[in-house]
């Protein structure tokens, strides 16, 4: 006589023989019959699965943000063009003021400075001194 253990075997050795084909096919796939693909396609799917897919949302706020900034420094920086004779009439009024100043810096350097009188010292009375010497002894 069959113990139960010998009929639950024989019941699911079919399922035995289709569970092991199924893990061959799935190491087969993973192991051995993968794609080979040429090396820049490889690296760049690697950095998109694994450095730009998970932090998509990340990146996007990133993006974002570049985006604004650019947007504000463009808004924020003069747009008009200028021609020849503008720009060289607007260096030399600043070339000008930049004159101007270094010589009120060199009037202002070139004065004779004059110096307050001291105080008179003050008469202090002498401080009480200590004339303990210390005494070390080795031994």
């Amino acid at each position: 006589m069959k113990t139960t253990r010998e009929i639950l075997l024989e019941q699911h050795r079919q399922a035995d023989r289709l569970l092991a084909e199924i893990q061959a096919q799935v190491i087969r796939g993973e192991l051995g019959e993968r794609e080979q693909r040429p090396w820049p396609a490889f690296v760049l799917q690697k950095l998109w699965t694994e450095l730009f897919q998970p932090l998509r949302y990340a990146w996007g706020g990133f993006a974002a943000v570049w985006l604004v900034l650019w947007l504000a420094n463009w808004q924020m920086s003069d747009h008009r063009t200028m021609t020849v004779a503008e720009r060289k009439g607007e260096a030399n009024a600043v070339i000008f003021m930049a004159w101007k100043e270094q010589e009120a810096a060199l009037v202002e350097l070139a004065e004779p400075r004059h110096q307050p009188v001291a105080d008179r010292p003050r008469n202090v009375p002498p401080k009480p001194q200590s004339r303990r010497e210390s005494v070390m002894s080795i031994g």
